[in-house]
């Protein structure tokens, strides 16, 4: 990454907005992969990405030195010189309004506003109503169940909840190869009340927290919930919470072990012979 931010220094080039993308995903927001298309923001995920969100921690080094290159690239007078300068507005626009997220101090915040600013007269309103729109959605809630006996707790986790408290579907043998996605599992997790309460005092608590979260200007709040495996119960609780906030809420699903299983699961089915 570090090595990325140098070439693009060098060679201010048209397309470098989503080199930047790239790397501030790497560097931020590793589970999502922003991208400037020409209607707005597009989003995707790289299954090597995920895998670094999963297993390191933010560098702090790393995330001072994208700011300052991003300044300087965006701020360079020699930017809108030439080439196309309406298309190019357009992605710094947006580039310059998630990197107010990210920005260390309240004056770095600031110079990006500014420069945000000065480039919106080359917008055309609808331009400019889409991105205000798509930009106040990335302030993202992002939900993750996770196991703590395969890999622990996640690096990237704001706040992490432990269910391991709770009923644990596994020792049920008809429902060991399932998970809190599948609808056996739903009724047996339905059935205790102490599993409605927890996931009703989760709620409350991101509903309570969550836009002083988005005021502080952060890019996303992110939320683990924990049991044994990562199988049944935070599945299960995952998915009830994103039922609650996404009809109001961009909403982000991880399940971390659960999916490594089943592609794990999918690799051991016998291969059939060609007929």
């Amino acid at each position: 990454a570090a090595t990325a931010l140098q070439s693009i220094e060098v060679r201010h080039s048209n397309e470098d907005v989503n080199e930047l993308l790239l790397i501030l995903a790497y560097v931020f927001t590793p589970q999502l992969v922003p991208t400037i298309t020409p209607l707005g923001l597009a989003f995707s995920s790289i299954p090597d990405y995920i895998d670094i969100a999963d297993t390191y921690p933010p560098n702090p080094a790393l995330a001072q030195q994208f700011i300052q290159s991003s300044m300087k690239i965006l701020l360079a007078s020699s930017r809108y010189a030439q080439g196309n300068l309406a298309e190019r507005a357009f992605s710094d626009f947006y580039l310059l309004g998630m990197l107010d997220s990210y920005s260390p101090s309240v004056d770095v915040a600031s110079t990006f506003r500014k420069q945000k600013t000065a480039i919106s007269q080359f917008l055309r309103p609808e331009q400019l109503e889409k991105a205000a729109t798509q930009l106040g959605r990335w302030n993202e809630l992002r939900l993750k169940s996770n196991g703590t006996k395969p890999k622990g707790i996640p690096m990237d986790a704001d706040f992490v909840f432990d269910a391991r408290f709770l009923p644990n579907p596994f020792y049920d043998p008809k429902l060991r190869a399932l998970s809190g996605k599948d609808q056996p599992v739903k009724k047996f997790m339905e059935a205790n009340l102490n599993v409605a309460h927890f996931i009703d005092d989760i709620a409350s608590f991101i509903s309570r927290w969550l836009p002083s979260f988005a005021g502080d200007n952060r890019a996303a709040l992110t939320i683990a919930i924990g049991c044994t495996g990562g199988q049944h119960r935070s599945v299960y609780i995952v998915e009830e919470l994103a039922l609650r906030f996404a009809l109001n809420q961009q909403v982000l699903i991880r399940h971390r072990d659960y999916a490594e299983r089943l592609i794990e699961l999918q690799l051991r089915q016998p291969q059939r012979a060609p007929t």
